[in-house]
């Protein structure tokens, strides 16, 4: 069922940030807003200029754009480029998929988060929150940019499907599964040193 993983998704985090984070934490309710209100606005369609555009797809968008413009630095054109790269690499992932739909061995949605997801990751080998902004918005201007396309030939107009949703909280959930083991292999690291360190001592 379309929009399945995005409900599930935002649910979990809405359960963590609000039951689980610190109540001293700085970011619990700006996030537990975050997810309350994305999945608010995701009934929410908005007709404009003969499209129907997503609530939950214009909220992410605006808020990635806010975010941008607060973190404005010497890298700001950088995070520019890459996201222009994963808005024509979504592009021709879908395109690809339209017109020779038999090379999709797996999940269509799982392959494309996947593969937006390695993207970033060659293109940001650093930063978490850069990764998932340059994907995010890739992902949303490539999904603006198809749409358009495929309105000229007649096509669906509606930008920001719950299917689409789906793959940017799979998208979201690969970030933060690469995240928790990035954390969890210098837990492990930091424990043997300091084991090592023992011995040596």
């Amino acid at each position: 069922m379309e929009g399945a993983f995005f409900y599930w998704f935002l649910w979990m985090g809405w359960i963590f940030t609000t039951f689980l984070v610190r109540k001293n934490d700085p970011n619990r309710f700006r996030l537990s807003a975050f997810f309350l209100l994305a999945i608010v606005f995701s009934e929410i369609n908005v007709p404009f200029l003969g499209f129907t555009l997503n609530g939950t797809f214009i909220f992410l968008y605006v808020m990635g754009f806010v975010y941008l413009a607060s973190t404005f630095n010497e890298k700001w054109m950088y995070l520019w480029i890459t996201s222009l790269i994963v808005t024509l690499s979504y592009n021709g992932y879908l395109f690809l998929q339209l017109v020779d739909p038999v090379w999709m061995i797996f999940h269509p949605q799982w392959m494309l988060a996947a593969f937006i997801f390695a993207l970033t990751m060659i293109v940001y080998s650093d930063c978490t929150k850069s990764r998932m902004l340059s994907g995010l918005l890739g992902m949303m201007q490539g999904e603006v940019m198809f749409q358009l396309l495929l309105a000229k030939w007649g096509f669906s107009s509606q930008i920001g499907t719950h299917y689409v949703l789906d793959m940017i909280c799979m998208f979201s959930f690969l970030h933060l599964v690469w995240k928790g083991l990035e954390n969890l292999s210098y837990i492990i690291d930091t424990a043997w040193l300091r084991k090592e360190r023992g011995k040596e001592g």
